[in-house]
């Protein structure tokens, strides 16, 4: 390699991974999340304690874990992880950012208004977060469909990835139809 970078940059360009700091920063964004979950809980002791699970703070600490926290650092992952075992890219830098962005504030929010009691934010939090999430489905269903049309195929990876798209999205669905029912 005569030029630091060059192999990665071309590689990129087949390959499909995104930039560096789209991913990392996601997965720092998930770590914070991690930390204020972390003080709400602790906060929150007396209703633990006293078994209010449905008290505004738990439920602000329960979705900012599974939402802000593990949805966001799975996505991030995802990011990497598939153009590497499919050699497809999931969706454009531009659009991923833009999912990441839609995670990370839209779970902050649904969380955050369930914590103070705002029905409002949490409906544009839960609204925002479904958008980023179906924006993942999406590329990601295209890049599995990519894939399966290529020489090499699906293989069990790929299908263990279709199969973890798919259940995302009944996920998505199923959250949809609960915020609805509220």
């Amino acid at each position: 390699c005569k030029t630091p970078g060059e192999r990665t940059l071309a590689r990129q360009g087949t390959v499909g991974g995104p930039p560096w700091p789209l991913p990392t920063g996601m997965i720092a964004a998930a770590c914070v999340a991690h930390v204020v979950a972390l003080v709400v809980l602790a906060l929150s002791a007396d209703n633990l304690a006293r078994a209010a699970y449905a008290a505004p703070g738990i439920l602000a600490a329960v979705h900012v874990y599974g939402l802000a926290f593990l949805t966001v650092t799975i996505v991030a992952a995802m990011l990497q992880l598939v153009p590497v075992i499919l050699r497809q890219r999931v969706g454009s830098t531009v659009r991923q950012c833009g999912a990441g962005v839609a995670l990370i504030v839209g779970a902050s929010s649904l969380a955050a208004g369930l914590g103070q009691g705002v029905t409002a934010l949490s409906a544009a939090g839960g609204v925002l977060l479904a958008l980023g999430l179906l924006t993942v489905v999406v590329d990601l269903a295209a890049a599995l469909w990519r894939a399966h049309r290529s020489p090499t195929g699906l293989g069990a990876t790929g299908r263990g990835l279709a199969m973890s798209g798919f259940w995302l999205a009944v996920v998505v669905g199923v959250g949809l139809v609960l915020a609805a029912d509220r």
